[in-house]
């Protein structure tokens, strides 16, 4: 309803879905295709019986196909507003979610890989499809549009918007990363290797 309003004028838009939060609630119109779903068995956000594992991954899915659903909803109005074909979209997720490969469910517990490894996807007019396997951090997403857009850098931004160059490579690149709410903990990756500090258990990894 909103798009339909927007004049002929450039226009930024931004949208939150958090049905991939815990407990992972989708819409009520939504059919959930992954079964077992149901939730007949005590829980928390950072704990579940782990024979109910693979319930919560089922509820999991199904958001994620509720978001996705949603997202194609958006597109659909960009394309029957006439916009689409001059419309950046950036769709990424802040974290990812583990479900007890290193003994916690959730996110915001440590930094392995199932807790900060995300997909993103970033589509500029006019340009060809293509998988950049090369790590990236959110923090590239925003220097690259701007790029993208002949904007000139902002001083705030603390990513590289060359990642999208034929060249770029992420070798020798150290990406950092940190936790600061229900534990303390900093990591760094770099090529090959990753180094975990937590600051509350005192452990290095």
């Amino acid at each position: 309803d909103w798009l339909k309003k927007v004049p002929e004028r450039p226009f930024f838009a931004y949208l939150n879905f958090q049905a991939t939060h815990y407990p992972y609630v989708i819409p009520p119109e939504s059919v959930p295709l992954y079964q077992p779903s149901e939730i007949d068995f005590p829980m928390t956000s950072l704990s579940y019986p782990t024979e109910k594992i693979p319930v919560m991954e089922n509820r999991f899915y199904n958001a994620l196909h509720a978001v996705d659903g949603a997202v194609g909803e958006v597109v659909d109005a960009l394309v029957a507003a006439g916009v689409w074909e001059r419309t950046v979209l950036v769709m990424v997720s802040d974290h990812g979610e583990a479900f007890y490969e290193h003994g916690v469910p959730a996110h915001g517990t440590m930094l392995f890989e199932e807790q900060i490894r995300t997909a993103a996807l970033l589509r500029l007019p006019g340009g060809e499809a293509r998988v950049l396997g090369e790590p990236v951090s959110v923090l590239d997403l925003v220097p690259t549009v701007a790029h993208f857009l002949e904007l000139p850098p902002h001083g705030n931004f603390q990513g590289r918007s060359d990642i999208l160059d034929p060249g770029y490579s992420a070798r020798g690149r150290p990406f950092p990363f940190t936790i600061q709410g229900i534990t303390r903990e900093d990591a760094l990756l770099l090529d090959d290797w990753k180094l975990l500090i937590n600051l509350d258990r005192r452990e290095r990894m």
